[in-house]
């Protein structure tokens, strides 16, 4: 919209009766300085853009709905945000309407892998990380913003549920390992799982990143 025309709707829409330019016994009526056009002449229009801007925020706020639809959301600084019901490919892979989505900065145990736990007894973890990632997600929808994809195809990406970072709570709780080969940000929650034997911690493991080179 024009600047002129902008200002004329907030006019509008704050407007006042004008002073009046001579006595009220003199019977003169209030001052119109746009003979032909008094402010009620923009009424239709300037209520009409309101509609309309009323009208294209619901319809931004319905794409944004958790209904099970993947819903690429172009956000200003174009990170596409994926959105949905997300089931548990393995401790750190997600699937959306089947999209994959590799959780960033993070490698958890691979599927078949076997840790040990406190007593030295062996246990699958890459099973058991998948089992408390598919807990922790339940039925909620999953926030998830991409951070590109990976050589297999995947889209590598942060997520969320209910707004904390599911990608932190995996290294947090110890069963996944921050990734330093691709990013530091979740050196501190790993820190805090050793330190406090959580997950796989509480035991001994081998690196996934160690386990996939010593399988091919």
């Amino acid at each position: 919209m024009p600047q002129k025309r902008m200002r004329s709707c907030n006019n509008v829409l704050s407007f006042r009766p004008g002073r009046l330019t001579g006595s009220r016994r003199s019977g003169l009526k209030p001052a119109n300085p746009n003979p032909g056009r008094g402010p009620f002449s923009f009424m239709k229009s300037c209520y009409g853009l309101v509609l309309l801007a009323a009208v294209a925020t619901l319809y931004a706020a319905s794409n944004q709905l958790g209904d099970g639809v993947i819903r690429p959301v172009a956000a200003r600084s174009g990170v596409e945000t994926i959105v949905g019901r997300a089931s548990v490919v393995d401790g750190d892979t997600l699937a959306i309407r089947g999209r994959r989505i590799r959780l960033h900065g993070i490698d958890a145990p691979e599927s078949g892998q076997i840790c040990q736990d406190e007593m030295a007894r062996p246990y699958r973890c890459g099973q058991r990380a998948a089992l408390m990632l598919d807990r922790k997600i339940g039925r909620q929808n999953v926030y998830c913003s991409s951070r590109g994809s990976d050589r297999y195809g995947r889209t590598i990406a942060v997520c969320k549920v209910r707004g904390e970072d599911l990608n932190g709570w995996l290294v947090s709780s110890g069963w996944a390992v921050a990734y330093t080969r691709y990013s530091s940000t979740y050196v501190p929650q790993q820190s805090s799982a050793r330190f406090s034997r959580r997950g796989i911690w509480s035991g001994s493991f081998e690196l996934p990143e160690k386990w996939r080179r010593r399988r091919r």
